[in-house]
Order: structure tokens, then C-alpha cells, then sequence
């Protein structure tokens, strides 16, 4: 991340920061099983990958939290990918459905001051 900061910094590009985490994904946990749990997270990686470039940085902070670090994206094309991830997490699991946390999820400018 500091070094997309610092690349960027220089150029005048920009570097976003999306966190998206899953609501009521302990219910799959305490419903099915640590197994299933894994598996479905491992699915919902797999889907928000798929919408990622090459370039772009995917990555599971712990529990049903996930970071997405995006480099040179305007407004629009960030809105657009924001909304593609929260596409492919809206997976129905068994005992509930994992949906992004619309509360959880933040914008954030880094290497600006706000």
C-alpha cells in the first residue's frame, strides 16, 4: 500500500481503498461449520477477484472482511467496480445470506489530506 501511495503521489494518480465486509456470516459458521464457512469465503474471494484487474490487490483481513486497493480509477469507474463487488457477494448461503455490510463498507483517498 506505501507503495502505491508513494508511486502515485509522484504521477498525481490516485489510490482507493474499498473494505467490504459480510454481514451475518457467522450464522454460516454457527449453523454449518467452520468447512462451509471456508468455502463460501473462498467463493466470495474467487467472485471479487473475477472483477479485479491484474494490477489491482485483493485481500481477506480476517474473519468475513476483505480489502480491495485500486490504483488510477476516476469516480465513475470507481462507483462501477464498487457495485460489481457488491454483486458477486450478494451469494444466498445456507443459514442466512451474506450480503456487504453497506455501513462497513468505506471510500477512502490515501495520501490525501481530507
Amino acid at each position: 500500500m506505501n507503495q502505491a501511495v508513494a508511486r502515485n503521489r509522484r504521477s498525481g494518480g490516485r489510490v482507493e481503498l474499498l473494505l467490504i465486509d459480510l454481514d451475518d456470516f457467522k450464522k454460516v459458521n454457527d449453523t454449518l461449520g467452520t468447512a462451509p464457512g471456508d468455502e463460501l469465503i473462498r467463493a466470495v474471494a474467487a467472485r471479487m477477484a473475477g472483477c479485479l484487474r491484474p494490477a489491482d490487490t485483493l485481500a481477506r483481513l480476517g474473519g468475513d472482511e476483505f480489502a480491495v486497493l485500486v490504483e488510477g480509477l476516476d469516480d465513475l469507474e470507481l462507483a462501477a467496480l464498487a457495485e460489481r463487488l457488491l454483486e458477486v457477494v450478494r451469494v444466498a448461503g445456507p443459514g442466512g445470506s451474506p450480503r456487504p455490510d453497506h455501513h462497513g463498507q468505506h471510500r477512502h483517498r490515501l495520501g490525501q489530506d481530507h
